[in-house]
């Protein structure tokens, strides 16, 4: 029986692959918590807005809590986030 943190491996995808978004996922939240917008994020990691905003929902959903919460056009780290980071 595969435990809860047993990542899924497809049969195409290398195992590598899920390392990569990993590691795509926490370059995304650390970036956000250090430029404090989306917008700033993207531009320092070469990706668009939605990639980046695909990475950390992504991050959330599979960490089942809120990392990030927008006020007004900036992004600010939940208590999560923040101890992700």
């Amino acid at each position: 029986m595969r435990g809860a943190h047993t990542p899924v491996i497809m049969p195409d995808q290398p195992r590598h692959y899920f390392k990569e978004l990993r590691l795509q996922q926490f370059r995304s939240i650390v970036a956000l918590a250090r430029r404090g917008t989306f917008s700033g994020a993207a531009a320092a990691l070469k990706l668009t807005r939605a990639s980046v905003w695909q990475q950390v929902r992504g991050l959330e959903q599979e960490m089942a809590c809120t990392l990030v919460r927008t006020v007004g056009q900036r992004v600010e780290l939940t208590a999560a986030g923040k101890k992700l980071v």
